[in-house]
């Protein structure tokens, strides 16, 4: 059973009782109930008197090592798995492997700034609480399963519940699932960014029934998490691959179609692997564009191994999208035959967005003979014209909180993170703008000029590697991140003063240039998203040698720029 304390539990292994309660007190804002044990032989009385959420151990102890203490509580029966930190001036290859080994979450080295370690045990305190909750609700799933009557039905309502959490409705966006039997294995699931970009997935896990659902449960709840964080595509993919490869059965994979749709550029991105060709219909051309698959279904291949390069299409005036599972071109007739792809995309050329569903069904019924189908099928159809028609649209009188606001936030060395910086921005927009569309175009701001700080300013990474190569930018990137060091920071500043949102961001590289005078090729800059950042603001400048970017944006009315 999971710790049912309604305040969570810490314990602190210190033999320096100055240093722990200087570590308890800088801990105490987190809202958490702190015990110290400053000995082996206090730490094994604590641990066995009481359950703890968190446990920070360190390594040199009057009467033994931490290491003692890990290997102790390895051994011992306990209801729950504390998240536990090691703290040690050792950094010795085996020592910290064993380490690991034994349960740890994170390993820091002495001396660790305060501040920092708050940070991160604010952080793995975070992720400790998600893993609690999905633990806990696997647990009530197992149990709901275990039910004799009602099981079924139960978690089939969970399923069905969960899904409609995540999910974001899409102007244009029609789509339809039949299930083979009580649960389907094919998922659709739209989600809307913090940028106002539109994600979606059209999913057809392994097997039928509530098995193929169960894979796909963690593909939802990765989903939901890493747009709300605003991750790209290619990153979303790469971690519900992950997720599924370490988590699912050999046996078990996800076929799966994701696109993301920019408003503002008119891009769509879209990865598909292992699912029929999504659509590019025409309404006088037909079918102009086949998005075929490129990579192998979610789950298959490992990290290092996996592909995350997206196709992009830029989207016209017209047209919709179109995407089915292969349940539906795999459906067999009376005498065997599958069903006809050519006469497929006949209909789907022919139909409007409203009735191509409809007349799609019409196909597959008239197909079978309206027998039970062999497979679960779902189809989607979608008019991002009509969905970028609102997420572009700037009202004509933005409603914010009165006054005059500031905000100011800086992040430095190990502490440094894009996606940290723009959940704390997130939070403040959502604070001060009551308009969707506002938060959006200002978080859209923001995270162009944080992601530049960040890639190119702070690890000096090339955008045209990205293009390149996607996973040497990976790989660089993440080479980058491990020697990030104190001297390398970013500071996001904010203020609300007579009807302008101004924002500035800084950071600790050498700027875009290398000299003044080449500021004045900002504008002809590519894969910096300079000219989005232009369009969506009424201001927009950079400071020679280009560290330091402020962009205004006005909360009455439209863009004077435009």
């Amino acid at each position: 059973m999971l710790n049912q304390q309604s305040v969570e539990h810490m314990l602190i292994i210190e033999d320096d009782p100055s240093l722990s309660t200087s570590m308890s007190e800088v801990l105490a804002e987190i809202g958490i109930v702190i015990d110290q044990a400053h000995s082996c032989q206090d730490a094994y009385q604590f641990l066995t008197d009481r359950q703890y959420d968190l446990i920070l151990l360190d390594n040199q102890l009057g009467d033994g090592e931490g290491i003692d203490v890990l290997r102790w509580f390895h051994d011992q029966p306990h209801e729950t798995d504390p998240a536990i930190i090691m703290i040690s001036e050792s950094d010795e290859q085996h020592y910290v492997e064993e380490c690991y080994s034994l349960g740890i979450v994170d390993f820091l080295r002495k001396p660790k700034p305060l501040p920092l370690l708050l940070i991160k045990v604010r952080k793995i305190l975070e992720s400790h609480r998600l893993k609690q909750k999905a633990v806990a609700n696997q647990i009530s799933m197992n149990l709901m399963l275990s039910q004799m009557d009602n099981e079924q039905q139960m978690a089939r309502f969970i399923y069905q519940h969960l899904h409609q959490s995540f999910h974001d409705d899409i102007e244009g966006l029609e789509s339809y699932i039949q299930p083979h039997s009580l649960f389907s294995g094919d998922m659709v699931m739209t989600c809307i960014g913090p940028n106002g970009h539109c994600f979606g997935l059209m999913a057809d896990a392994t097997g039928h029934g509530l098995a193929a659902a169960l894979t796909m449960m963690p593909v939802l709840t990765v989903m939901h998490t890493m747009v709300v964080k605003g991750f790209s595509l290619g990153l979303i993919a790469r971690e519900i691959n992950r997720k599924v490869n370490e988590e699912s059965p050999d046996d078990r994979f996800v076929a799966a179609i994701l696109f993301e749709m920019d408003p503002h550029r008119r891009t769509l991105d879209v990865w598909n692997g292992g699912m029929p060709p999504a659509l590019w219909v025409d309404p006088d051309k037909g079918i102009v564009q086949r998005f075929a698959s490129r990579h192998l279904p979610l789950g298959i291949l490992d990290k290092d191994a996996f592909d995350g390069m997206v196709e992009t299409f830029s989207i016209p005036n017209t047209g919709h999208l179109v995407a089915y599972s292969d349940g539906l071109v795999e459906q067999r007739n009376s005498i065997g035959e599958p069903l006809s792809q050519q006469e497929l995309e006949r209909v789907v050329e022919l139909s409007t967005p409203g009735q191509l569903i409809y007349h799609c069904l019409e196909l597959l019924t008239h197909h079978t003979d309206d027998e039970n189908l062999d497979d679960d099928v779902s189809l989607m159809s979608w008019v991002p014209e009509e969905a970028i028609a609102r997420l572009v649209r700037v009202p004509n009188q933005t409603q914010y909180t009165p006054g005059h606001s500031k905000w100011q936030y800086c992040l430095k060395g190990k502490a440094l993170s894009a996606d940290s910086i723009m959940e704390m921005a997130n939070k403040v927009l959502r604070r001060w703008l009551v308009s969707l569309e506002t938060q959006q175009r200002a978080y859209t701001v923001i995270a162009e000029l944080v992601n530049n700080a960040f890639d190119h300013g702070c690890l000096g990474v090339s955008s045209n590697l990205k293009i390149e190569d996607f996973e040497l930018y990976l790989n660089a990137r993440q080479t980058a991140i491990e020697n990030l060091s104190d001297d390398d920071w970013i500071q996001v500043c904010l203020s609300m003063v007579d009807n302008q949102l101004n924002i500035e961001v800084k950071d600790s590289g050498d700027g875009y240039f290398g000299k003044e005078s080449a500021i004045s090729k900002l504008n002809g800059l590519s894969g910096r998203g300079i000219g989005l950042i232009r369009a969506l603001s009424s201001d927009f400048v950079v400071d020679p040698p280009g560290n330091v970017a402020r962009s205004t944006l006005s909360l009455i009315g439209q863009d004077s720029n435009e």
